[in-house]
């Protein structure tokens, strides 16, 4: 995870006069983070804390080196990798640079066009060539192929090959099905790596796809269709777009309720439209349950259910010297959309950059930014 800010945000009734989401805990440090996280695990079991943290130290001589430092779940340092001098005998910064990405109990840290892959106790587990993606307690590796991906398990080795998957954005349900966007259309696979469903209602098509947590729902999204496949039932329903618009919308983010009854899909509307996000709601029919709602498109990144409610989180942006948006730290917005249409805005206050991300536990958001060293809690409580 990023340098984190869990907050915590306490929306009461939408027609209450609460303007402004105040955090429950704010940290400038990944020690002061995990230790609150460890404090209030049995309140935030579904957060995780920061396991690794990467960054440069100089050596007696003035070389700098990169290093790698994993972390208990209080936040005390456990194992401390360090990477070879940058170019031995002169002072200079380190040229390359090294980046950590984290899922679950596992971490890769990327250098120099090799990655490595370790478990949650900073140990060891394989080298790779090139970029290796962990995954739902798995390893991803795009092959030698331009059309397959391996699967690998802890060890390295392959249990198992899939078409050109999207590893990045594939959602699960837990660690037992996925859902990724591959080369030939959505597939489910499980641990095995095998296939246990694949797309047949749209083909090719460029796509979004998420499965519900419980595992019984995938949503496929087009530029104009939304498909709803029922895993136990093998049950398709399929909406289509509204057709006078399809050609200047590209679908861009999708969340499903936790029990797959409902999906909340995201369109982006041209590219310089001042509302250019649409934001709609679908029950498991495939029927709209509220009207299109139109938003900023500095929505795009964050959508999340919240009991029957949509919650949105937008990213800090400014207007930039040549137009468009500069991103910069500050605070940012929360959008909240009931089933029945009303919608607040709130303002979120903070330390919130554009590399920075969000998580979700029920009702309560965490939000992780390695890059400024920014952590925080906000509840969501609503009616």
């Amino acid at each position: 995870m990023k340098q984190h800010v869990l907050l915590i945000v306490s929306l009461l009734a939408f027609g209450a006069a609460q303007d402004t989401i105040k955090p429950l805990f704010e940290a400038r440090s990944v020690a002061e983070y995990d230790r609150w996280l460890w404090k209030h695990r049995n309140e935030y079991p579904g957060f995780r804390p920061v396991r690794v943290r990467v960054g440069e130290e100089h050596t007696g001589s003035g070389w700098t080196r990169l290093t790698a430092i994993f972390l208990t779940d209080s936040g005390t340092e456990l194992v401390r990798h360090v990477y070879p001098d940058s170019w031995q005998g002169l002072r200079i910064q380190q040229v390359s640079n090294i980046n950590v990405h984290e899922v679950g109990d596992h971490s890769v840290v990327y250098r120099r066009g090799a990655s490595t892959a370790y478990d949650r106790c900073g140990r060891k587990l394989f080298d790779s060539d090139g970029s290796t993606f962990p995954g739902f307690n798995l390893w991803f590796r795009d092959s030698e192929s331009p059309e397959s991906t391996q699967v690998l398990n802890d060890e390295g080795k392959a249990i198992g090959v899939l078409p050109r998957v999207s590893s990045w954005t594939a959602t699960g349900s837990g660690d037992t099905l996925m859902a990724a966007v591959s080369g030939s259309g959505t597939i489910v696979f499980d641990r095995k790596a095998r296939i246990r469903w694949r797309d047949s209602m749209f083909g090719t098509a460029p796509r979004i796809a998420a499965i519900s947590s419980n595992g019984r729902t995938v949503a496929v999204v087009t530029r104009d269709s939304v498909g709803l496949h029922d895993l136990v039932t093998g049950e398709n329903k399929v909406l289509g777009f509204d057709t006078a618009m399809s050609a200047s919308v590209r679908a861009r983010s999708i969340a499903l309720s936790d029990d797959g009854s409902l999906v909340a899909i995201l369109y982006r509307v041209g590219e310089r439209v001042p509302d250019s996000l649409l934001l709609r709601v679908l029950a498991r029919d495939a029927k709209e349950v509220t009207p299109p709602y139109r938003l900023e498109s500095d929505y795009l990144d964050n959508m999340f259910w919240m009991g029957d409610t949509v919650v949105l989180v937008a990213s800090p942006g400014v207007p930039g010297d040549r137009g468009g948006k500069m991103y910069q730290t500050g605070p940012c917005k929360a959008l909240a959309v009931t089933l029945n249409g009303d919608a607040r805005t709130l303002t979120v206050p903070g330390v919130f950059g554009r590399l920075g991300v969000w998580y979700q536990q029920g009702r309560t958001l965490a939000y992780v930014d390695r890059h400024m060293g920014y952590f925080a809690v906000f509840r969501v409580p609503m009616h």
